[in-house]
């Protein structure tokens, strides 16, 4: 869902103002329509041909059946990209609200529309490969149960936040100060309580109480000193395996094990998998990779910023240069997102391992369990060990990582020494983004530089003519 997400961020992104590359009139609605189109929708019906081919067939077995979950996340990919693309470089999200108006994410949903749409032929297309593979389900309910799973945990928190600030400013007064306060204060609150609006939503019921299993899990939450509100057996209809920690606040956060996973591994395999779940809680990840975000954005746009004051009489008079700035430092916190987001990958691996070691160092059986239930997930959702993930890293990877950590103390390993030089990179990422945010609303009074305003005004007022 990287890539919706990505779709959300262009939405927010030209809902802030940030100018398209072209205007809506320069293609006409019309072509436009056919442009946006035809890179989602037209992209998902592709996918249904290529299954027609006889080496994608169903009846190939795994091999087609996990080509076909390939196709389907790119289906996904590509139409939530071009989207995207369509919405800042063309202006697609202009042309909605001009044909129904400002309303509450009424505009929104309907921009975004095209990509759930192919979201949906691609499951649908999947559908034969997961009934020969796994799955019982009539095709309809199929493709109704993957949108249950898979679309409530991006849309559900993000289109709270969107309504409460549009709440916020039809209440509060246009461009007033106290009300982007208020509205950024609402949007953080609206997203710590996020996991208690997803939970309703999902199709999940208690863990298991066969073999003591849910006591099993409760303690290993409760030795580990992690709290939370509950542990839940997500119904996927059998669709998925995997684990899931959402929530920052302890009294509002879940950990979801998918019916697949606890039906389809060993039992220590499955406490592996929360381990590694009650790792990001208890190194509060989601906290430092939002940090990383805002930290990498602040810091980048006052280097650009700066070096914008420095170069701006050679500048070219362009308003291109304004994208190029923009493109720079999404491309720098990608990359940095990226880096931080597979080691916390492979610091909750570690504390699962050292969650079912016993005594003070890595006992064979620990790794063993979660190298096999690595080895088992990505099996089972049809994910090449060798191919690396932009958030996770490779599933070889990191199960090479954890053979090294056999007979190691559990209380000096190496993973944990490099998250901490990351936090404290984030940290002073952090503070440097608050400190120009002090400076820049010193600026009107004291006649300090605004890097990060003159960045934004540049191709306005002084690149053209």
């Amino acid at each position: 869902m990287a890539a919706l997400f990505l779709l959300i961020a262009a939405v927010v992104l030209r809902r802030s103002g940030l100018e398209p590359w072209f205007a809506p009139e320069v293609l006409g609605d019309a072509r436009l329509t056919a442009l946006t189109l035809s890179g989602t929708i037209g992209v998902a019906l592709l996918a249904i041909v290529a299954g027609w081919l006889p080496w994608n067939r169903p009846a190939r077995g795994h091999a087609a059946w996990s080509r076909s979950s390939r196709r389907t996340r790119w289906v996904g990919s590509i139409a939530c990209s071009w989207l995207a693309a369509c919405v800042l470089g063309f202006g697609w999200f202009d042309l909605v609200r001009a044909r129904l108006g400002d309303w509450i994410l009424l505009d929104e949903v309907v921009t975004i529309a095209p990509a759930i749409i192919a979201l949906l032929i691609g499951w649908w297309a999947h559908e034969p490969f997961a009934r020969h593979h796994a799955v019982r389900q009539a095709r309809v309910g199929f493709v109704l149960m993957q949108a249950r799973v898979f679309l409530p945990l991006l849309l559900v928190p993000v289109g709270a936040i969107l309504a409460a600030q549009e709440v916020v400013d039809l209440v509060m007064p246009a461009n007033g100060a106290v009300g982007e306060f208020i509205g950024i204060g609402v949007a953080i609150c609206v997203l710590l309580l996020a996991p208690a609006l997803v939970i309703p939503v999902l199709s999940t019921a208690p863990l298991p109480a066969v073999g003591g299993f849910d006591e099993r899990v409760r303690a290993l939450f409760a030795n580990n000193r992690v709290s939370l509100r509950s542990v839940r057996l997500w119904n996927t209809g059998g669709t998925m395996m995997n684990g899931l920690a959402l929530g920052l606040l302890p009294w509002c956060r879940w950990v979801l094990l998918t019916d697949a996973l606890v039906d389809g591994l060993q039992p220590q395999e499955t406490l592996a998998v929360a381990g590694h779940e009650a790792g990001h809680f208890r190194h509060r990840h989601a906290a430092w990779l939002a940090g990383a975000c805002i930290g990498s954005v602040g810091c980048t746009s006052v280097g650009i910023g700066a070096l914008f004051e420095w170069s701006a009489p050679i500048l070219p008079e362009s308003a291109w240069v304004e994208w190029v700035a923009t493109g720079l430092m999404i491309a720098i916190v990608i990359g940095f997102f990226g880096v931080v987001s597979r080691n916390c990958e492979r610091q909750a691996d570690a504390f699962a391992v050292r969650s079912l070691s016993r005594g003070e160092s890595v006992t064979p059986e620990a790794v063993d369990a979660m190298r096999h239930a690595l080895a088992t997930v990505a099996y089972a959702n049809g994910i090449s060990p060798t191919r690396p993930s932009f958030r996770h890293g490779s599933i070889e990877d990191r199960r090479r990582r954890l053979a090294l950590l056999v007979g190691r103390s559990i209380h000096a390993l190496p993973i944990d020494r490099e998250m901490r030089m990351i936090k404290a990179l984030i940290a002073a990422a952090l503070l440097v983004t608050g400190a120009s945010v002090v400076l820049e609303s010193m600026s009107p009074a004291t006649g300090l530089p605004s890097s990060v305003e003159h960045l934004r005004m540049i191709p306005a007022t002084e690149m053209r003519p």
